[in-house]
C-alpha cells in the first residue's frame, strides 16, 4: 500500500479542484522555486508517525499551509483565506481515505525574504488508516 503517496495525492488534489481554483488563490508546493503572485499559499504535508507502531498501514501528521498576502492589509485577509481553507480541508474524508481534523492559525508577520509579503501558517491534522 502506498500510504504516503495516497495522502499527498488526497491533499494536493484538493487544490486542483474547482472548489479551490474558483477562489483564485494560487497554491504551490512548499519547495516551489518559481515566481509568485502577491497573494498565494504554499502547501506542505508532514507525516509524523504511524498510528499503530505494529502496523505500517496507517499514518498521521499535519498539513501546513503557508499563507502569503500583501503587507499592510492587516489580519483580515489572512483570516478570510483560512476560512476558505477550512471549507475544503477541515473535518473531511478525502478520496483516498485521508481524514482531516480541526485547524489552527498562527500569524508570523512580515516575510523576512520579501518585506512586501505578510505570512501566517494554517495547520490541520490528518490520519490515514
Amino acid at each position: 500500500m502506498a500510504k504516503f503517496t495516497e495522502v499527498i495525492e488526497d491533499i494536493e488534489g484538493i487544490f486542483a479542484t474547482s472548489s479551490w481554483t474558483s477562489k483564485s488563490i494560487q497554491a504551490y508546493p512548499v519547495n516551489y522555486t518559481g515566481s509568485y503572485t502577491t497573494e498565494f499559499i504554499k502547501l506542505e504535508v508532514v507525516p509524523s508517525r504511524p498510528l499503530n507502531i505494529y502496523s505500517n498501514l496507517s499514518v498521521q501528521g499535519q498539513i501546513i499551509v503557508q499563507i502569503y498576502v500583501q503587507t499592510g492589509l492587516g489580519s483580515r485577509r489572512i483570516a478570510q483565506i483560512a476560512d476558505e481553507l477550512d471549507d475544503v480541508l477541515q473535518a473531511k474524508t478525502l478520496s483516498n481515505g485521508t481524514q482531516t481534523g480541526t485547524s489552527a492559525l498562527s500569524f508570523l508577520g512580515v516575510d523576512p525574504d520579501d518585506n512586501s509579503l505578510f505570512r501566517a501558517d494554517y495547520t490541520i491534522s490528518f490520519k490515514k488508516y
